[in-house]
Formats: C-alpha cells, sequence, structure tokens
C-alpha cells in the first residue's frame, strides 16, 4: 500500500473519529438538556461535564452545567467552569448573568454587581438581568442607579412581584411613600413576595396618611409575622394617627395600647415603643379626666388613676433607656394630674 493511500486513509479515518466524537459530544448534550429541564439536575451533571471536558469554551454546555451545579448548590464548581466560559467569551450575556447569580448566592454582591451590570448593558430590555443588577444596587444603597434599572425592570416585566416589590422598596427608602404604593401593592398580591411586601405598604400608607388602609395591611402583615415588634409599633401608629389627638374614649385607644404593648413585649429596650404606650394611655385617661372629678364619679376616677398610672410607668421604662426621651417631661404632667385626682 502506497503512502498517499495510508495518508488518505488515515485522515478519513481521523474525520469519522471527530465527527463521532462531536456527534457523541452533541447527544450527551441533548440528553443533559432534556434531564435539567425535567429537573433532574444531579443526572445531567455527568453527562455536561463530560461535553464540557471536550469542548471547555463552549458557552452552552457551560452554562447548562453552571445552572446545574448552581441548583445542586455547588457554587464553586459552577463558577469555576463560567470563569472558563467567560474567559473565551467575556461578551456572552448568559454567562455574565450566571456568574452574577453565583456570586450572590456566595455572598458577594460587590463582584456580582459587575456581571450583572454586563449582563444588564448587553441587553438593556431583558427584565431579568436589569432586576438583578438593581435588587442588588438597592442591597448596595445605591439608591439613583438602582431606580435606573428597577425601573427597566417593571417596564418589562409589569406584573413580577419581585421587580415591584424592589421598586417600591426604593421608593420607600427614598421618602416617596406615594409612588411606592401602587408597585407594593402588586408585590402584596403575591404568596411569593406578599410577607416581604406587607411591611413596606404599610408603611407608605401610614406615611401618605392612609390609616384604614394601613391598619389593614399592618393587621395582615403581623398575623403573618409575630415576632417583629417594628410591624406592631407601626400598627399602634396607625391606629393612634387614625383616632387622633382626641379620642372620644378609653376604649378608643385600646387598639393603639394593644399594639405598642405586643411591640413593647418584643422589644424590651426601645425607648420610642415605651414613649408612644404611655402615650396612648395618657390620651386614653384624658377622654375622662375632667369627669373623674366630680363626686359622682368613683368609677372613672379610679379608672383615669389606673390609666394615668399606666401611662407614667411606661414613660419611666422610656427614661430609663434613653435619659433623652421625651417622657421625661410627660411625666411631671402625669403626677400633676394624680395629685389632682387624690385630692
Amino acid at each position: 500500500m502506497n503512502a498517499k493511500l495510508i495518508l488518505a486513509l488515515l485522515m478519513t479515518s481521523l474525520v469519522i473519529f471527530a465527527v463521532s466524537n462531536r456527534a457523541q459530544a452533541q447527544d450527551n448534550y441533548e440528553e443533559a438538556y432534556k434531564l435539567a429541564t425535567a429537573g433532574k439536575h444531579a443526572e445531567a451533571i455527568p453527562l455536561l461535564e463530560e461535553h464540557c471536558t471536550k469542548y471547555p469554551k463552549d458557552p452552552k454546555g457551560g452554562n447548562l452545567l453552571a445552572q446545574c451545579y448552581i441548583k445542586t448548590k455547588q457554587f464553586d464548581k459552577a463558577a469555576d467552569r463560567l470563569a472558563v466560559v467567560l474567559e473565551h467569551h467575556p461578551e456572552d450575556d448568559k454567562s455574565q448573568f450566571l456568574m452574577g447569580t453565583v456570586l450572590q448566592l456566595q455572598k458577594k454582591p460587590e463582584k456580582a454587581l459587575t456581571h450583572f451590570e454586563q449582563a444588564a448593558n448587553a441587553k438593556p430590555d431583558n427584565g431579568t438581568y436589569q432586576y438583578y443588577y438593581g435588587s442588588v444596587l438597592l442591597q448596595m444603597k445605591k439608591l439613583p442607579e438602582a431606580g435606573e434599572a428597577l425601573e427597566k425592570a417593571v417596564k418589562a416585566m409589569p406584573n413580577d412581584p419581585k421587580a415591584n416589590l424592589d421598586y417600591g422598596r426604593l421608593f420607600v427608602l427614598s421618602g416617596d411613600y406615594e409612588s411606592a404604593t401602587s408597585y407594593l401593592q402588586i408585590a402584596a398580591k403575591a404568596e411569593s413576595t406578599k410577607g416581604l411586601a406587607l411591611p413596606y405598604l404599610g408603611i407608605a400608607q401610614l406615611q401618605t396618611k392612609k390609616y384604614d388602609e394601613a391598619i389593614v395591611t399592618l393587621t395582615q402583615a403581623t398575623a403573618a409575622d409575630k415576632t417583629d415588634s417594628k410591624l406592631f409599633f407601626n400598627l399602634g401608629q396607625a391606629y393612634d394617627a387614625k383616632v387622633g389627638d382626641k379620642p372620644q374614649s378609653p376604649d378608643a385607644m385600646k387598639n393603639s395600647i394593644d399594639a405598642y404593648s405586643e411591640a413593647a413585649k418584643l422589644d424590651t429596650q426601645n425607648a420610642d415603643i415605651q414613649y408612644k404606650l404611655g402615650r396612648a394611655y395618657e390620651k386614653a385617661a384624658l377622654t375622662i379626666y375632667e369627669k373623674a372629678h366630680e363626686e359622682t364619679a368613683a368609677d372613672l376616677k379610679a379608672k383615669a388613676i389606673d390609666l394615668l398610672g399606666k401611662a407614667k410607668a411606661a414613660y419611666g421604662v422610656a427614661v430609663k433607656i434613653d435619659a433623652q426621651s421625651p417622657a421625661s417631661k410627660s411625666i411631671a404632667g402625669i403626677d400633676e394630674m394624680l395629685a389632682s385626682l387624690n385630692q
């Protein structure tokens, strides 16, 4: 057999081998894709690892393998695979986004931000990219930049609960409570974001003087989370504001007192809560204070003294926690009223 024939046969064999390898790698990818789509990420990994060993620069295989690593919480392996892909394909927006996701899961927001930014810049109309970019900016308190990204996210995905939640939160943090409300209402309707949205929505409604709505929202929030003193404190403020400075009877202050009392149990070292609780008791007492001086009003006198005593106790705790609390000035007034009733 002459040399030319041998060389031709060898080249034919190499081509057949290469085609066979590519076909096998493609088969591996397609089978792995089916497994991953079916949620069988752990089963897809060996096939994808074999594919990526043969084609380490392939962004399609590398991205899918990284996604499977993420789903199985193998974040270091995901980062390593994506680093290889990005070394050869830094323009691949999906790889940039996935690397940002991994770094965020590893609690490295500063590093994640760079990759989310590149993905968002590559695809400005991609709402998911903009949401994750804006979310990290919000986490880092970069509010103006976060606002730009989250605005794009909500525009691209107007009904997305997470995008609406973070956009609403941004407005609350910026003090624009009116703008926050509509976005937080969307987030509060979705089960996945309801628990996070209700506290912020309650604050927005409270600050915009929509007290009835705030009471409904914060009542739902406290029912879902009975451990957050701030929720009960804000609920107390909503009831308090609805009643105003001149309640008609002690009972009008009951809801405020109950909410502040619950907040005080959960946070025993908060002077503001104790001051508000004392003020609620004092407002309740003032509704009957004048009538309590009448000779025939023994029951009212006893009730007024009881309410004023509770007000003084709460004010006293506030001052003990914080000597600069306005409660210190209120105690003197309580003592005067008690002295008057005890004459």
